[in-house]
C-alpha cells in the first residue's frame, strides 16, 4: 500500500492506524519513507501509544 498526499492531510495517522491494526492481527509490517522526518513522526506516535517495544527505527542502511 502507498500513502501519498500533501502535507497536513493525515498520512502519518493513517500509517499509524495501519501499523496498529497489523500488530493487533499479529502481522509484521514494514514502513518505508523517503524522508527521515516522516519516520520520526510515525515512530513518535507509536511510542505515545506504548508500541515502541514492537518497533525498530532503522534510518541508516549502512549501520
Amino acid at each position: 500500500m502507498v500513502v501519498h498526499g500533501p502535507p497536513g492531510t493525515g498520512k502519518s495517522q493513517v500509517i499509524v492506524n495501519l501499523v496498529t491494526d497489523a500488530l493487533y492481527q499479529d502481522k509484521k509490517i514494514l514502513v518505508v519513507c523517503q524522508k527521515r522526518a516522516a519516520l520520526d513522526v510515525v515512530y513518535q506516535r507509536l511510542d505515545s501509544l506504548g508500541l515502541s517495544n514492537y518497533t525498530a527505527l532503522i534510518h541508516d542502511e549502512k549501520k
